[in-house]
């Protein structure tokens, strides 16, 4: 049961709390401070349906607000709450969908809801006004908490969100305690393990580097992620499933072999997917079943593999799941890429080569859906 900070109130010093004591009291409708914010938002709501605006309201009324808890659920902190009382990192975020921010978003409850379908989300709920919403997730590394929020900034931006930048970076961040009965609280959820790239990484695994700080293996693979990487992007719609399928088996078997690494081709084939206009849910599935059919056959590179551009050629795909070789005019590819590696074999009825099928028909076009049936 993780541990936390509290601040009874507004200006006193720390106390320590558990996370789930304070997830559970933000729901129930029996608790003294619940009456408290629903007593501060019918005021609200009151000087606002009087003509004041939302922000002189809230100022107005700020002293109701301060008589309400604070909690750090990013840190454990002793004798103050300023980062140099910070005696642990807990790793978790309060994120702050604030609606001054988001004045697209007029339906909390369902911008609530929504937020609570992505699978990095635990908790989901109102915020202190009712009007904003705030949520929790736990990052993978405490230490790089800044780095990661800078990226879960950018992923919520994706859907069109925008986060409060003055909460959420910081292990020491504060937030009011709020109510909302039904609030989304997860079964299970996903860690958030997902960071900015670093440049010198994208310039790694993006091109082939030839530089001497790599040897054979490094390039190969080097060549390789950034020849599936390249390919995916141009990848039109109606195949870009498929093809996401394709480089992620392909690319795993280079992982399982110990050229690549799992977590930046999971996270570049992620953020590749995305910017063709794949979903989110769909991405992280095919992505997992790539990864399971591409990790049972570990590849290397050939002995003295070298990357040069081979000409033009039509990729289209077809129902075998393969990863091709050819590239277009002036990509890279690798001249001694085994026939074997051309195609990743699936048993017909195992749970690869359902999800396999699965990915092709929800991305196909009727033409190429007619043709897969045909087969």
């Amino acid at each position: 049961m993780p541990k936390i900070s509290k601040i009874s109130t507004y200006g006193a010093d720390p106390k320590m709390t558990t996370l789930a004591r304070f997830v559970r009291s933000t729901m129930d409708p029996d608790n003294d401070l619940a009456k408290k914010v629903q007593q501060y938002r019918r005021k609200l709501w009151s000087l606002t349906y009087s003509g004041i605006s939302v922000k002189d309201a809230k100022d107005k009324i700020k002293w109701m607000k301060k008589s309400l808890p604070l909690y750090m659920v990013g840190a454990i902190c002793e004798g103050g709450h300023a980062m140099e009382h910070v005696v642990k990192k807990t790793g978790w975020i309060a994120l702050d969908i604030d609606a001054g921010d988001n004045e697209h978003l007029t339906d909390a409850e369902a911008v609530r809801d929504a937020v609570g379908k992505l699978d990095f989300i635990a908790f989901a709920g109102l915020s202190v006004s009712g009007k904003g919403v705030w949520a929790l997730l736990k990052v993978e590394d405490p230490q790089q908490q800044p780095q990661h929020y800078e990226q879960i900034k950018k992923d919520f931006e994706y859907f069109g969100i925008t986060l409060d930048s003055s909460k959420g970076a910081n292990a020491n961040d504060k937030r009011f305690y709020s109510f909302d009965p039904n609030a989304y609280v997860a079964d299970e959820f996903d860690v958030y393990d997902r960071l900015p790239q670093n440049k010198k990484v994208r310039e790694k695994f993006h091109k082939a580097n030839n530089s001497l700080s790599l040897n054979d293996s490094d390039k190969y693979g080097a060549a390789a992620f950034s020849d599936e990487i390249d390919t995916l992007s141009r990848t039109a719609n109606g195949n870009r499933n498929n093809q996401l399928f394709k480089s992620t088996a392909s690319l795993a078997q280079l992982v399982a072999g110990g050229v690549l690494n799992k977590t930046e081709v999971a996270n570049t084939l992620y953020d590749t997917a995305r910017s063709i206009g794949l979903k989110d849910y769909e991405i992280k599935t095919t992505i997992k079943s790539g990864f399971r059919a591409g990790m049972k056959e570990p590849r290397q590179p050939a002995p003295n593999s070298r990357a040069k551009p081979l000409p033009k050629k039509d990729r289209r795909s077809n129902a075998k799941c393969e990863t091709k070789k050819l590239r277009q005019n002036g990509d890279t590819a690798l001249e001694n890429y085994p026939d074997e590696w051309d195609e990743i074999t699936l048993e017909k009825g195992s749970q690869e080569y359902q999800e396999a099928t699965r990915a092709m028909i929800s991305d196909a076009s009727p033409k190429e859906l007619e043709e897969f049936y045909t087969l």
